[in-house]
């Protein structure tokens, strides 16, 4: 299996992590070339115990690789940041989630399993990702598998 997760900040790269630590091959990606060369360099910039150490345990391994750009993938999780709108209902800003969700549609094939990790609010799902595939002439649950599964995390507990 080939997993790709977009989005390499404080959800996105332990995430990588431990698919690569498990033995999935996980290319993770992210927009920032200078994320994308600093980790390549074998630094993180999150700071959770023994996680260093794993990160270069999988890069050296040859089971992650980091880069600006997607490839075709069985699954793919975006794990990208949603903050706050400045509006009287402190609604979430998704168009980060769209760009993610856009930079993967060139790779996408039946069978692929899309997994939303950022927090959205209710019905985004129906009335924004599920749209923008099925205009791609997917069937959700038929060709393309939709998933959202909000990042739960402590710091500290990877």
């Amino acid at each position: 299996m080939k997993l790709t997760v977009v989005g390499l900040g404080y959800i996105g790269l332990p995430t990588s992590i431990m698919f690569a630590k498990h033995g999935v091959d996980v290319l993770g990606v992210d927009i920032n070339q200078q994320t994308i060369d600093k980790l390549q360099s074998g630094q993180i910039s999150i700071e959770e115990p023994g996680l260093q150490e794993v990160y270069e345990e999988v890069l050296s391994s040859g089971k992650l690789k980091v880069s600006t750009t997607p490839e075709a993938s069985d699954v793919f999780i975006i794990a990208v940041p949603t903050p706050n709108n400045d509006d009287q209902y402190r609604s979430c800003d998704i168009s980060l989630v769209m760009r993610a969700l856009d930079s993967i549609l060139p790779f996408l094939e039946k069978g692929n399993t899309i997994i939303v990790e950022s927090t959205i609010a209710p019905k985004t799902m129906d009335d924004f990702v599920k749209p923008v595939i099925e205009n791609l002439g997917f069937t959700i649950g038929e060709d393309i598998y939709l998933v959202h599964c909000p990042e739960r995390v402590l710091p500290g507990k990877f």
